[in-house]
This record gives structure tokens, C-alpha cells and sequence, in this order.
């Protein structure tokens, strides 16, 4: 049955999961010219008026490429919920549908995968576009949380040492994740906000500073909670400072010079997000 701990279960779901964000990487900047065939490339296809020469959006090809395999893990991740809906312990008779058969449910899961790439784009469009883009956003909180409680632990263990290691790697730690945010930040008024015109994108880099001068000074006041330090703020800085970039960096190309510094860039945010 290759059946697993249910740790390390975990981990290969997670490390399956990775190499799936990396395929759609790959074929969303690379992969287009395999991806120039019927169904993939339906809605892709533009015809020049004059010429009557039909030419293919290699954007939309790569974005279609990404939105079939999120669908593949959409449909082998709610098959797993369906079947091991209802179990809490592992002595339930289900447990080994979620630590067992590792071989079978691979071949599921690249199988699903696969499929999609033979499915009209009616299939996901608009539908699954738009519930991924809102539950995209519900995932981003969940990282943090997930951050959040990973950061107050580290916090948590290195104040309770309370030796020159400890406090040296707190507020060493802190302070290149602070220093690198502000640098940061001020490459995205540069990038992202060259004019006063570019009012949204000055609004969300500010903001973010401003949360950040918020919740910083509780995380070191009288109120703050007995685990949390400047390190967990620094963490959501940083963390927060990376979104801010990919999302300036995924605005549209437009006329004017607040999107100018989205030309490029892509890859090393992608490199960033796998980290």
C-alpha cells in the first residue's frame, strides 16, 4: 500500500504541490509553444483585419496553461476531501486513503492534471477563474497565519534562552528584515509611484508602512502579548512588502509611467514566492 507516516505524508503532499507551482511557472513563461493547440488556445486567437493573418497571445496561452493545472489540483484535492470527509484520528478505517496508495494516487493526480489540457475553455471560464482569484486571497491569509504562528515559536524559543545568541539573533534578525523592508519600499515608490498621478499605488506602499508603525509599536508595548516581539512585525513587514511588489509588478501595461516598472522582474518574484 506505500503506506506513510502521516508527517511525512504531509511534507510529500506539500513537496507534490511545489512541483505543481513550478510546472505552471515553467509553462506560463516558457512553455507556450507546445501549449498553441485546440482547446488551450481557444479565446487566445486574434485575426488581423487587414492581413487575415490569425496570430496567437502568448500571455493568454501561459495563463490558460496555469488555470488548467490550478484545476487539476482543485479536482484531486476535493476528491481527497470527499473521501476522507468526517475522519480525526488515525485509527479511523479511511486514514490510509490520505497515507497510503501513494503510487495509485499520483497517477490520479498528473492524470487530472493532464486532463484538463484536453477540456474547452468553458470549463473554467468564468466560473473557476473568479472563485480562484477570490479564494486566492483567502489563501494569502491563511500563509500568514500559518507565518505568523511559525515566527511566534522561533520568537518564543529565543527569548526564553535569554543569553547574548538568543538576544543577538532577535534583533539581528529584526533589523535586517526592517532595514530590507524600507529599502525595499522606497525601490517601490521608484519602480511604482515616479509621479504624484500615481495615487493607488503611493496609497498601498504607504499603507503598508502605516500598518507596519501600527502593529510594530504594539508588538513592543505594554499590550503586547507575552510571546510576540518586534521580530513577528518585522516578519509580517517583509511579508507583506513582497505582496505589495508582486501585486504592483501584475498591474496591467498602461500609457502612463506608474506601470513601467512592471516590465520584468516576474521571475525573481516567482523564485521569491517558492522560498
Amino acid at each position: 500500500l506505500c503506506r506513510l507516516d502521516p508527517t511525512v505524508t504531509q511534507w510529500l503532499f506539500a513537496s507534490c504541490f511545489l512541483i505543481t507551482s513550478i510546472v505552471s511557472w515553467v509553462m506560463r513563461d516558457y512553455g507556450t509553444d507546445a501549449l498553441n493547440y485546440n482547446p488551450v488556445n481557444q479565446g487566445c486567437l486574434t485575426t488581423n483585419t487587414t492581413t487575415s493573418i490569425t496570430q496567437v497571445d502568448d500571455n493568454c496561452l501561459g495563463q490558460a496553461a496555469v488555470i488548467r493545472i490550478g484545476f487539476g489540483n482543485f479536482l484531486f484535492f476535493a476528491l481527497q476531501l470527499l473521501l476522507l470527509l468526517g475522519v480525526t484520528k488515525q485509527e479511523n478505517i479511511r486514514t490510509p486513503l490520505f497515507t497510503a496508495f501513494w503510487p495509485l494516487r499520483l497517477i490520479i493526480w498528473g492524470g487530472l492534471i493532464a486532463s484538463t489540457f484536453a477540456m474547452p475553455a468553458s470549463v473554467f471560464d468564468p466560473a473557476f477563474v473568479w472563485i480562484a482569484r477570490v479564494s486566492s486571497g483567502f489563501f494569502i491569509l491563511i500563509q500568514l497565519v500559518i507565518l505568523l504562528d511559525f515566527i511566534y515559536i522561533i520568537n518564543e524559543y529565543l527569548l526564553e534562552r535569554d543569553d547574548e545568541l538568543g538576544n543577538a539573533l532577535l534583533i539581528g534578525a529584526s533589523a535586517l528584515l526592517i532595514i530590507g523592508s524600507i529599502i525595499g519600499t522606497g525601490f517601490l515608490y521608484y519602480l511604482y509611484s515616479p509621479s504624484s498621478s500615481c495615487s493607488l499605488n503611493i496609497f498601498f506602499i504607504t499603507w503598508n508602512l502605516v500598518m507596519f508603525l501600527v502593529y510594530g509599536g504594539l508588538s513592543v508595548s505594554p499590550l503586547r502579548n507575552e510571546s510576540a516581539g518586534l521580530l513577528t512585525s518585522a516578519v509580517v513587514l517583509a511579508y507583506n512588502t513582497y505582496y505589495v511588489w508582486s501585486a504592483l509588478n501584475s498591474e496591467p501595461p498602461s500609457d502612463d509611467s506608474c506601470t513601467s516598472g512592471s516590465l520584468g522582474g516576474n521571475n525573481v518574484i516567482q523564485i521569491i514566492g517558492f522560498i
